[in-house]
């Protein structure tokens, strides 16, 4: 029993890690997504707010 039970564990680790490499990777894109798309908007709104006339700070 022992014999049968260690090479399936090991299966299961590697099907488990594979899986976690995979969720990773989509983590990573959709993070790597989110940065850009935050780096944009704030390189915008930073080109925006430098162009604009500022002539009052404020109400």
């Amino acid at each position: 029993a022992m014999k049968l039970n260690i090479p399936s564990s090991i299966n299961n680790f590697k099907q488990g890690f594979i899986f976690g490499l995979i969720v990773i990777e989509r983590l990573h894109n959709s993070l790597l997504c989110l940065i850009h798309s935050f780096i944009y908007i704030a390189h915008s709104w930073l080109f925006l707010t430098i162009n604009k006339p500022v002539e009052s700070d404020g109400e």
